[in-house]
């Protein structure tokens, strides 16, 4: 059928970005998060783990922090997204309309401190987090149509074929200094950026969210 060529991403971001959608809801639904790195670079598999570290299950950070002990948000976690010539580290929460600001700050202050190399990120963390990801990997691999998904994606996307025990290797070689330096490679402010959907006007609110961007 033969093959059709795709024109790569070219970053040309050099400042937060600011995206409001306005719509009367409920809840406030905020992503904010980096851009970071594609699929077939070996920082991946450290960016999946800070991910699951900072918000990936109920004893992650955020989790901990923004619902059961602030009551900030409905829900809330954190994703690290790796496609063919792009790649992303976000976190997404349902907040509650008159606590949106509180929410968007205790997350940018987690995000600050591994960024500043200031996490204190413990072994007993990365552990858990380690633990969470191969979880997560294992369950999802327990039918043989979604190894046939796992091997066809990797193919597909990475020209290679990686089994899930390498990936898991891979996943258990990290280091807590592996975490905290992809943490400062790439939170960056340059590269933020910070999705709202929610009952806010554009042209009013817009100054509101990038003070927070920048503090």
């Amino acid at each position: 059928f033969g093959t059709k060529s795709y024109e790569k991403i070219e970053e040309k971001q050099i400042k937060p970005h600011l995206s409001i959608k306005q719509k009367d809801t409920e809840q406030v639904n905020i992503a904010v998060g980096f851009r970071t790195v594609p699929v077939n670079h070996d920082d991946r598999y450290a960016l999946e783990i800070l991910a699951s570290v900072l918000g990936g299950g109920m004893s992650s950070r955020l989790f901990s922090e923004i619902r059961e002990r602030r009551g900030l948000a409905y829900s809330v976690y954190t994703s690290s997204e790796h496609y063919q010539d792009a790649g992303t580290l976000y976190t997404v929460a349902g907040l509650d309309k008159n606590k949106v600001d509180d929410g968007i700050a205790v997350i940018l202050e987690e995000y600050a401190k591994f960024a500043k190399g200031k996490s204190n990120l413990t072994q007993k963390e990365l552990n858990r987090a380690r633990e969470f990801l191969k979880g997560h990997l294992i369950l999802r691999l327990e039918d043989s149509r979604t190894v046939a998904w796992y091997y066809g994606l990797v193919e597909t996307l990475e020209d290679k074929i990686e089994t899930p025990q390498e990936l898991i290797a891979k996943i258990d070689k990290l280091t807590v200094s592996d975490i905290e330096n992809v943490a400062k490679k790439y939170f960056k402010k340059g590269t933020l950026n910070l999705a709202i959907i929610g009952d806010f006007n554009p042209s009013t609110s817009s100054g509101r969210f990038e003070k927070l961007l920048k503090s």
